[in-house]
């Protein structure tokens, strides 16, 4: 079994995006989008035949997309986004040699390349990392602050859509219903539509009308919305879909999917026309999106218990139903006595931002 650097773009979306275990942000184009925001890509694998587990000689077994970033004074930190990935659960007879060659190899490169700490985000619940499926990351210590939301509103979309509506709130099922016998319009835009530059538009003029709503809350720039689209045009993984009543565009979100998993975590409205609740359409127009590829699951994103300035909009989502999963945060490997004072400047960023969007 070796660490290495997988290079080839069609290999490693072969491995991630066709995995019941991730999502989008372990994409390779996912990791090109971030490079606008000053991140650099890199992605590792531990292959083997492993052949009396049924899994043929060179195959890809286990692998993490690794985006490194250099902050000043600090240096140069590591961090993986709902990884790492395995072929298979790691509760399903695979052996713990896989994951620790995997985390001998990430660790000696970090040092090799005087990172001072990996920040690891896995796709587990606190009981998971500790005593559950994920135990293996025994050697990373958890920091109980979160870059991917921490708090998820999961859906399973297997089940037929009148099983889907029935586990909505009675409201939230007639606003669907109401919507559509209102005449709301849903139009969906591929990545790759001689329109999408005005699409683009639309859609950041929504979102920076709802950021005026939101009373300032930070809002990505255009041109990284421009570098998405360019870096996921030509594939299936992503698309525009709005909501449209009497002329008027009222609300847009980019939905994402993989072969197994879907959501919509951009997104941007205004409150014209509200009363005929084009939102609810929207979300559900999604949800019908990722039902008809074939994906399992709706991954709401995020959603806020507690927060008085985030109570609309976890409300709308938990009206639609689903599961609440808390996920464990970040994980640190620190390679340097510089982890310790990065992780105070980010115990006061979080304090300050809990402070002000409580």
């Amino acid at each position: 079994m070796e660490f290495q650097e997988i290079t080839s773009k069609e290999e490693w979306n072969k491995f991630v995006l066709f995995n019941p275990h991730t999502d989008i942000l372990q994409s390779w184009e996912w990791g090109e989008t971030k490079k606008i925001e000053g991140w650099k890509p890199y992605r590792f694998g531990v292959k083997d035949g492993l052949e009396e587990y049924g899994f043929s000689e060179g195959e890809l077994l286990v692998g993490a997309q690794v985006l490194v970033k250099k902050y000043k004074f600090f240096g140069k930190l590591a961090y993986i986004p709902h990884g790492p990935v395995f072929i298979t659960p790691p509760d399903r007879d695979l052996p713990n040699a896989l994951w620790k060659k995997f985390e001998r190899g990430l660790i000696k490169w970090a040092k090799k390349n005087r990172i001072f700490t990996v920040e690891l985000e896995p796709k587990a619940t606190f009981h998971e990392a500790r005593f559950g499926e994920y135990r293996f990351l025994e050697n990373w210590k958890i920091t109980k602050r979160n870059r991917q939301p921490k708090y998820k509103l999961i859906m399973d979309i297997t089940q037929s859509e009148k099983e889907i509506l029935a586990g909505m709130k009675k409201n939230t099922r007639y606003n669907v219903r109401y919507a559509k016998r209102k005449g709301v319009k849903i139009n969906k835009y591929d990545f790759s539509d001689p329109s999408i530059d005005k699409v683009i538009d639309r859609f950041y003029d929504l979102v920076l009308r709802m950021q005026e709503r939101a009373e300032g809350y930070p809002v990505r720039p255009k041109k990284y919305f421009q570098n998405l689209v360019e870096q996921f045009k030509g594939t299936k993984n992503m698309m525009f879909i709005e909501a449209e009543y009497d002329g008027d565009v009222v609300a847009m979100n980019i939905s994402q999917f993989t072969k197994f998993w879907a959501s919509s975590f951009y997104a941007g409205s205004i409150r014209k026309h509200s009363k005929k609740k084009p939102p609810y359409l929207l979300r559900w127009a999604s949800i019908l999106e990722a039902k008809e590829r074939g994906c399992d699951i709706y991954d709401f994103w995020g959603i806020v218990p507690d927060s008085k300035h985030h109570k609309g909009y976890s409300k709308h989502k938990l009206s639609f139903g689903g599961d609440r999963i808390d996920f464990v945060g970040v994980l640190i490997y620190p390679l340097s006595w510089k982890a310790r004072l990065w992780e105070i400047a980010m115990w006061i960023q979080k304090k300050k931002a809990e402070f002000k969007w409580s």
